[in-house]
């Protein structure tokens, strides 16, 4: 039997929810394919619902599809890694159960690679719809992404791509695997658009110019939510706690960064390239990496961290959970690239001061202290520690 040409990837957990109505009416899309050489690995992530019943009652009769159920709800990531470890085929396709395919869908982004050997990436215009299909708004990118110079392409991702719909298109497989798994990095905001960003270096990304895309636009998206909201829902309950310091869009763009140093471009290009990429991120996410930022100084300089605390022999057992010489050593890390991005952001030179302190590093902790009393030198905090840091000197 001859090996399909595309493999569709189809992560699933709690496809129960509104009664089935999302994964089926997806399942059924894939069905209605006018062009059929695929197959489909769903892998149910332990839903606790009747998620196998409505795959298995749904597609169970086609050879096509083949069916697997994690053992633990490891993630999405888990179950991604896993679907692509099933790909064989010279295409791949994620594909999520709250979008679903206009029968012409695959046939056309087949088309469009198979006719171009530069794309890396085909995909259609995208319908928002709520659960119950009906419509809310078209959205297409209206900058193209399919530019000769790579350079060109990768900007354009950067600063022009809105909903990341070529993340939902078709794709060649042995590019795909090369970036995706490294652009989904512990504490990203965003790989999605970090992998896009990656496959526009590789080649081109296609736009059918035709709605062939459907994809439920859930009430968050809609607009209304909180960056307290946002956080807790991309990272999780403890994303506000104060023992979760961490910085992820801070760490999105410093993976961009890596990645083009890593990429085969010219000194010249890479230079200029980082360059621009800095400049684009940090607007474009400045509400984001305030908000992350301040948090994390507000909980490193915080009432409970006395200079007394300075040492970390001295700080009582249990009492700070999270200073974790590896931990400290990491933030420290991403907090000097905060103040890459974000320079003159009151008190940052004073946090980053605080890590070295805790790490016994105090001859550099003093010179972010004299920093930011270069920016603020009414500041009686960094008066004090500057103080402090001399008589330890």
């Amino acid at each position: 039997m001859a090996k399909p040409l595309l493999t569709i990837g189809m992560p699933v957990y709690k496809g129960g929810r509104n009664e089935g109505l999302l994964l089926i009416r997806s399942l059924e899309s894939l069905l209605a394919q006018t062009f059929t050489d695929f197959t489909v690995v769903i892998v149910n992530n332990d839903s606790p619902d009747n998620t196998e019943e409505i795959v298995l009652n749904t597609v169970g009769h086609d050879s096509r599809f083949v069916y697997c159920r994690n053992a633990v709800n490891y993630g999405y990531l888990f179950s991604l890694h896993r679907l692509f470890m099933h790909c064989t085929t010279k295409y791949f396709f994620i594909f999520h159960f709250d979008t679903y395919l206009s029968p012409k869908f695959v046939e056309k982004c087949v088309n469009a690679l198979e006719k171009d050997p530069s794309a890396v990436i085909a995909y259609s215009y995208c319908q928002f719809v709520d659960e119950y299909s009906n419509f809310l708004e078209l959205y297409h990118d209206s900058f193209p992404f399919d530019q000769d110079d790579p350079v060109d392409r990768y900007l354009g991702v950067l600063s022009r791509m809105g909903w990341c719909t070529p993340y939902h298109g078709i794709t060649r497989y042995n590019i795909a695997a090369k970036h995706l798994f490294r652009a989904a990095r512990t504490n990203n905001a965003a790989f999605d658009n970090e992998y896009l960003a990656l496959m526009a270096l590789e080649g081109k990304l296609i736009q059918i110019n035709l709605p062939l895309f459907f994809r439920v636009k859930d009430s968050y998206q809609r607009g209304g939510e909180s960056l307290e909201d946002r956080y807790e829902r991309l990272y999780g309950k403890h994303a506000n706690r104060q023992d979760a310091i961490y910085l992820p869009f801070c760490n999105f763009i410093k993976d961009h960064c890596k990645d083009i140093i890593n990429f085969d471009l010219p000194l010249e290009k890479k230079d200029k390239l980082i360059v621009d990429t800095l400049n684009i991120l940090s607007k474009k996410y400045h509400i984001n990496l305030n908000y992350e930022i301040e948090r994390v100084i507000k909980h490193i300089i915080s009432g409970d961290f006395k200079h007394e605390y300075f040492d970390m022999n001295a700080v009582p057992a249990g009492k700070y959970k999270f200073l974790d010489l590896a931990f400290l050593a990491d933030l420290s890390s991403e907090l000097a690239y905060a103040r890459i991005l974000k320079p003159s952001f009151p008190r940052i030179n004073l946090a980053q001061a605080f890590l070295y302190m805790f790490l016994g590093y105090h001859k550099e902790a003093l010179f972010f202290v004299e920093q930011e009393l270069l920016v603020n030198p009414n500041d009686k905090l960094a008066q004090s520690i500057k103080q402090s840091l001399h008589a330890k000197l």
